[in-house]
């Protein structure tokens, strides 16, 4: 059985004039030529577009974490308030971590339908993995336990100050 039979271009556009001379030809190209020629652009624009996702994740994941911090460190008082009346300090973490989850959740499920909206908007420059599960799951998971490590890490950082002293912090 004899392999496949590649035709070169220029014999496709001879023929062409030999059969139909009304008909213009222009340069004509092998499929694996065209695609060489689409390959580097678009690898090109994957790259770029994909550092420019990678950088606007890492913002989003430090932009959260400083904020959620940053309320999470504001209830130091609270903190000692609520040790001093008695409360173990895994309750306490517990408690800020369930009051932090909804809004986590929110924020998630808010991101999620707007970056859904903005594909189907800018869906003729994306690649096609941007609508990908896969790419969702991924940026929920990696935003979501960052989320949940910003509350835990300052929430058991300010459990494990002694009462009197997270109650004069200020």
């Amino acid at each position: 059985m004899a392999g496949p039979r590649f035709v070169r271009p220029k014999t496709v556009e001879a023929e062409v004039a030999r059969l139909r001379p009304d008909l213009p030809t222009f340069e004509a190209a092998t499929v694996q030529q065209e695609l060489d020629g689409v390959d580097a652009g678009m690898t090109a624009n994957s790259l770029l577009l994909g550092a420019c996702g990678a950088a606007s994740l890492f913002l989003a994941a430090v932009g959260v974490f400083g904020l959620i911090t940053l309320s999470v460190n504001q209830r130091t008082n609270e903190i000692g308030v609520r040790l001093a009346l008695g409360s173990t300090k895994w309750g306490v973490v517990m408690g800020i971590l369930k009051q932090a989850l909804p809004h986590i959740g929110i924020g998630l499920a808010v991101g999620v339908l707007l970056s859904l909206a903005l594909v189907r908007i800018l869906g003729s420059v994306l690649p096609d993995t941007a609508s990908e599960p896969a790419v969702y799951v991924g940026v929920v998971l990696l935003l979501g336990s960052v989320s949940v490590s910003a509350v835990l890490i300052p929430a058991v950082r300010s459990a494990r100050v002694e009462p009197m002293r997270a109650l004069r912090y200020e």
